[in-house]
Order: structure tokens, then C-alpha cells, then sequence
């Protein structure tokens, strides 16, 4: 310890642990892929609010067919893909690094398994508030998800609680 260090009864920090480090690093990869599965789904989710609120828009208009937006099995089939290659690889490759899952894709496509009305639309206000909630709802707890997560790595890089 330096002379006015103990002088002004200032300790030193002890020594750090380069495994707790390493640990840190680590969950620090595993929370990228929990981000990246996280931002795909919320992007998938951003596109369906699109489609739900042009349905609503369009709930009056004559001969429009309702919009759907899937990609919970694409996104799935991505996950597994994912598991299958292991984690190196998966931290390695260059999409990733822009938070976007290969494989994934978002399918929009026109519903038409709903019955017609008389004008040819086949969209319900009812149904498209319904899912407007529901998709809202999921918007909200994977944006929170992602917070969280977003709070984890600033804590790793820090190494200290925020």
C-alpha cells in the first residue's frame, strides 16, 4: 500500500479473480444468443401489430382480405438450427453479430380460411382486437425480457451492479 493511502485510510482493491471474470464473459455469449432470440421474436411481433392494426384500418373496406403474420416455427426451426451447430459457431458467425437468427423469417400471408361477408371482407373487429391485446401483451414481456438481459451484459462489462 502506498504511504498516503494509508495516510487518508484508503484501501486497495483486492486482488480480482480472473474466473469470475471468465464466468462473466461467458454468460456474457450465452446472454447475446437470449438477446438475438429475443429481437427476432420481437421483430416477428412488430410485424404482426403492423398487419393487426391495417386489418382494423381496413375492417370497412370492401373485398379486403385479412393479413396474418406467422413466424413462431420458423423462429423454432431457427432456435434448433442453432442448438444443432453448438455455441462457437453460433457466437462466430457474422448475422449474429447483427442480432438476426439464419433461418428465421417473418411469412405474411392473406387469411383466407375466415368466411366472407356480403362485401367480400372477411375481417372482424372483434378478432383483430382481441389479437391486437394478445400481441401487445407479447410485445410488452419481450421487450421487458430484453431489458433485463440488456441490464445482465452492462452489469458483466462493468463488474459491479448498476
Amino acid at each position: 500500500m502506498k504511504e498516503w493511502q494509508k495516510r487518508n485510510g484508503i484501501k486497495t482493491a483486492p486482488p480480482e479473480n480472473n474466473s469470475k471474470k471468465r464466468q462473466m464473459i461467458r454468460s456474457f455469449f450465452r446472454l447475446n444468443q437470449t438477446n438475438a432470440i429475443l429481437q427476432a421474436a420481437l421483430k416477428g411481433s412488430t410485424a404482426r401489430h403492423e398487419a393487426i392494426t391495417n386489418n382494423i384500418a381496413n375492417v370497412d373496406t370492401p373485398g379486403y382480405q385479412r393479413i396474418d403474420v406467422t413466424f413462431e416455427k420458423q423462429l423454432q426451426k431457427a432456435v434448433e438450427g442453432r442448438k444443432s451447430v453448438g455455441v462457437d459457431k453460433w457466437k462466430d458467425s457474422s448475422s449474429d453479430r447483427r442480432g438476426v437468427l439464419p433461418g428465421f423469417a417473418i411469412q405474411v400471408s392473406a387469411d383466407s380460411h375466415l368466411p366472407m361477408r356480403a362485401d367480400g371482407s372477411n375481417v372482424g373487429i372483434d378478432r383483430e382486437m382481441v389479437d391486437l391485446a394478445k400481441n401487445t401483451a407479447q410485445i410488452t414481456a419481450l421487450t421487458e425480457m430484453l431489458k433485463r438481459n440488456y441490464t445482465k451484459l452492462e452489469t458483466a462489462i462493468r463488474g459491479r451492479n448498476v
